[in-house]
């Protein structure tokens, strides 16, 4: 018995060849293009619409997954400060620790603003201190 294709089992009688040429503007247009025009059912559609170009590398999904993991540990590692502490103390932490991270954060934007470097955190660090602190932050 022959593999039924799916997209066969869906034409309509007197319509077009579900294809629409994708191949011929695949090769035209590139890859992205081809897969929005079979997404919309024609380019100019596709063009005019746009269409998702995936930039996201590796690296950047590892990143992800880091922070996820990252997140989910500290949210079941709180279990042990609640049961010892309390919750006062869990809050006051967390409070401490953002207002430090909020400071910080005011700190780097006007250091952004007054000054742009082509870079991040280690370059206004090896700038500002020295270039060792730079080299060690990142």
């Amino acid at each position: 018995m022959a593999a039924i294709n799916e997209k066969d089992q869906y034409i309509i009688d007197g319509a077009e060849s579900p294809n629409h040429g994708i191949k011929d503007i695949i090769h035209e247009k590139g890859a992205n293009i081809g897969e929005a025009a079979d997404l919309y059912g024609d380019v100019q559609t596709a063009e005019q619409y746009g269409y998702v170009q995936r930039g996201l590398k590796s690296r950047h999904i590892q990143f992800i997954a880091l922070g996820g993991t990252i997140g989910t540990g500290l949210f079941l590692g709180i279990a042990s400060a609640f049961a010892n502490a309390g919750p006062l103390s869990v809050l006051l932490g967390y409070t401490i620790t953002g207002v430090a991270v909020f400071g910080m954060m005011q700190c780097l934007g006007e250091m952004a603003t007054w000054l742009p470097l082509p870079g991040a955190l280690p370059q206004y660090c090896a700038r500002y201190t020295d270039p060792a602190l730079g080299f060690a932050v990142g």
